[in-house]
């Protein structure tokens, strides 16, 4: 198998705080009248922190058993955090440019 395995410790302790993420998220949602931004801050919220509960517990790991590619980690992560800061939909076009009333099939 092409993937490491990660001890049940380490997978109990990333369970546990994509939980309280959760937790929190809809604590948040409930106590305030949320409207469309502070759900969609609170969902890119809910997303990072269980992105950095993922890079923590997988650091961890290569630590404790691939120390030698301890140098390694940082500049991966970072490319992981750029990797996952980007939109799933790339911006093609310019909204600001659109006239009204065309479609993007009339532009074709």
């Amino acid at each position: 198998m092409c993937f490491a395995k990660v001890h049940s410790a380490a997978i109990k302790d990333l369970r546990a705080r994509m939980h309280q993420a959760v937790d929190r998220y809809c604590d948040e949602m409930e106590n305030e009248e949320s409207g469309c931004g502070q759900v969609m801050s609170g969902l890119a919220e809910l997303e990072d922190d269980c992105k950095e509960s993922y890079l923590d517990t997988m650091e961890a790991h290569y630590q404790e058993h691939h120390p030698e590619l301890t140098p390694l980690l940082e500049k991966e992560r970072d490319g992981l955090r750029c990797r996952g800061n980007r939109s799933p939909v790339p911006d093609v076009e310019d909204p600001a440019t659109e006239e009204p009333g065309e479609s993007f099939c009339d532009k074709s």
